[in-house]
């Protein structure tokens, strides 16, 4: 008889662990490089304790850049990339599977655009501000090391996450481009993810929170209200190595920008 270990090679454990601990982690980079909707597919799927993963991503975006419409500015255009360094351990969380996850960005882009009528460029090269999540399946996923997990069944699980955002990034008060935001964000979410054989269906639901930028152009105070986002993905795998998802995000979010009035009225 052959038992589940001898059944899964150390290559393809080593691809399937890669794979369950770094994809959302990675998905979650490439969708704030590209200042997309955050689809991450597989976010609460559990992974063995004890791994520890460290590599570098790369993210590219290009397009149009919107700005507050009290701003004089048209037709805004830009460019950026973006590497990341990326940290994840697994870890038991009082005998639940749970991911620890760090970014570190550095980005460099080039944007153009007229401002008060007249056509400008600017460039910007720095850090970004960095990332840390923390993410629990307190439903289904027990904390199991490899040599339990190779032989886990996945059900359905319900875990949570809390993601932040560090305003430690390249900012300048004075400049309408920045690739820092100059407050925080916090991200909390609830994940929920059924398998029916070869399907895995996942809904997830959160809210972002930010804190205000005091000091921004214009001697603005940007506001923002809650951002509430909800999100399902649908896999159905078809081997090691192959599998079909469907998607679906959505997301609402708006920012307030208040001018600040000094003391002599201006």
């Amino acid at each position: 008889m052959v038992s589940a270990t001898d059944r899964w090679s150390p290559r393809r454990q080593l691809r399937l662990l890669t794979g369950l601990a770094i994809c959302p982690v990675i998905c979650l980079f490439m969708a704030g490089a590209a200042t997309a909707q955050d689809l991450e597919p597989r976010a609460f799927s559990p992974a063995p304790t004890g791994l520890n993963f460290a590599m570098l991503a790369y993210g590219y975006s290009s397009g149009n850049v919107f700005f507050d419409t009290s701003l004089p500015i048209e037709d805004a255009e830009g460019e950026l990339h973006s590497a990341a360094t990326v940290y994840v351990r697994t870890f038991s969380f009082f005998g639940a599977s749970a991911k620890a996850a760090g970014i570190v960005p550095f980005a460099w882009g080039d944007w153009q655009g007229e401002l008060d009528g007249e056509f400008k460029t600017t460039s910007r090269t720095g850090f970004a501000d960095p990332i840390v999540q923390l993410s629990v399946n307190f439903v289904g996923a027990p904390a199991l090391p490899m040599r339990d997990f190779v032989t886990y069944g996945e059900g359905t699980i319900v875990g949570a996450s809390l993601q932040a955002s560090i305003p430690v990034g390249q900012y300048y008060s004075d400049k309408l481009v920045n690739l820092g935001a100059n407050r925080w964000m916090f991200r909390p979410r609830l994940g929920f993810s059924s398998k029916f054989g070869r399907w895995v269906f996942e809904l997830i639901g959160g809210v972002k929170l930010f804190t205000e930028n005091s000091d921004s152009y214009g001697g603005h105070v940007v506001h923002s209200m809650p951002a509430a986002a909800e999100h399902d993905h649908k896999k159905m795998d078809h081997g090691a190595q192959e599998h079909t998802t469907m998607e679906h995000a959505a997301e609402e979010h708006a920012d307030q920008c208040v001018p600040v009035c000094n003391p002599d009225g201006g």
